[in-house]
């Protein structure tokens, strides 16, 4: 017997699983309102962020998130005029590829996923740094199921991205922005 999942894939079909309606079904099974999430949100696969806020009380529930596996909590940040979301435990590329669809089909503009990794360049200065990924190779893990057409993977918008670190913060600073290399 061949697994289905082994098979051709048409990278050009729509998926079968639309965030909008696993939105739809879980606002209805647990009478949720429909309503906006925050424009920014951020994803804290570790939780630290999350559960710090909730600890220290900045952080509320967001009434309307309807996702069944996260909570959605929405804080106040110093120096942004509107609310700013956050999701903790979102950990695994294709969980947290369904949350931040879902969050982009419930108006969120920007989403950051704020993560920490190993130091494996020698030529990279003392850390605390930044590394802003602008592009991936597809099918790496799952993503070759996740968007049609493309081999690359890019962001849209990172020419227009400040380095966050350098304007933040003192102690974090952007030393590169990286991601798999590719020709053309």
């Amino acid at each position: 017997m061949t697994s289905p999942l082994l098979g051709e894939k048409d990278w050009k079909a729509p998926s079968v699983f639309q965030p909008e309606a696993l939105l739809r079904e879980a606002r209805r099974q647990k009478r949720l309102p429909e309503m906006p999430v925050p424009a920014a949100c951020l994803l804290d696969p570790h939780g630290d962020i999350v559960a710090h806020l909730t600890r220290t009380g900045g952080a509320r529930p967001h009434p309307g998130w309807g996702c069944y596996h996260t909570e959605l909590v929405v804080f106040d940040l110093p120096g942004v005029p509107h609310p700013v979301g956050a999701i903790g435990r979102a950990v695994g590329a294709p969980f947290a590829v369904l949350i931040a669809e879902q969050l982009f089909a419930s108006s969120c503009r920007l989403l950051v996923s704020v993560t920490s990794a190993g130091r494996i360049g020698t030529d990279l200065p003392a850390a605390p740094h930044l590394v802003l990924i602008e592009r991936a190779l597809r099918d790496e893990g799952t993503s070759g199921s996740l968007a049609s057409g493309c081999a690359i993977l890019a962001t849209r918008q990172t020419a227009r991205m400040p380095c966050l670190g350098s304007r933040r913060s003192r102690s974090a600073r952007c030393v590169m922005r990286s991601g798999w290399p590719y020709s053309g």
